[in-house]
């Protein structure tokens, strides 16, 4: 097992980040900072950062 950032397997970070993103995304829908129309648009492009990096990494 290869460790890269902070001593963490790698693409530990980076999950740790999508998911950070999407959680707070979350929150500012329910407090309605965002509108609950965006969540999908927004939600989507946190998971293609997600995979697209994966898929990035693994060329």
């Amino acid at each position: 097992m290869e460790k890269s950032s902070l001593g963490l397997p790698s693409g530990s970070v980076r999950a740790i980040l999508a998911l950070l993103l999407t959680g707070a995304v979350i929150y500012l829908c329910i407090i309605g900072k965002i509108p609950a129309e965006r969540l999908l648009t927004i939600f989507g492009m946190v998971t293609a950062f997600y995979f697209g990096a994966k898929k990035s990494n693994n060329l």
